[in-house]
């Protein structure tokens, strides 16, 4: 499969050796803007618990962490969504279950998603989503760069 399928195709199935070559470099991009747009964000939204009597643990909690994790994974979303949906399809789960990820209150969510997906074994034989990988991990890997 081509980096192309991998990053841009939202059908199929990709074994962890495709989800290594992309899933950590693009979420290790996505948390680097966050700190970035994590400040943007907490500075605009600083002055909402005054103006609109919102509690100050709903803005710290939920709001600057939500908001700063989507302004930074915008330019990322689909590559990231591409690849992880892949991943997961190869795990037997919809690409679905991604989307409370970027709006967790913790990053704890992040690495969590991000270990089951890069050390967990696809399911074996063919599934809803495709017929099984025959490849390796690091056959995975060489071919999408070849």
């Amino acid at each position: 499969m081509h980096w192309r399928y991998q990053l841009f195709c939202l059908r199929g199935r990709t074994g962890p050796g495709a989800w290594r070559a992309f899933g950590p470099a693009l979420l290790g991009l996505a948390l680097g803007l966050e700190l970035v747009f994590g400040q943007a964000a907490a500075s605009m939204l600083i002055a909402l618990p005054d103006r609109f009597g919102l509690p100050e643990s709903l803005i710290y909690l939920i709001l600057v962490p939500g908001l700063s994790r989507l302004l930074a994974c915008l330019p990322l979303l689909w590559p990231l969504w591409a690849v992880s949906t892949k991943r997961l399809h190869d795990l037997g789960y919809s690409g679905w279950w991604l989307l409370p990820v970027p709006f967790a209150p913790s990053s704890v969510l992040w690495f969590w998603v991000t270990a089951l997906l890069a050390v967990r074994d696809g399911v074996a034989g063919p599934n809803r989503y495709g017929p099984a990988l025959e490849a390796s991990a690091d056959e995975q890997m060489l071919e999408l760069f070849s």
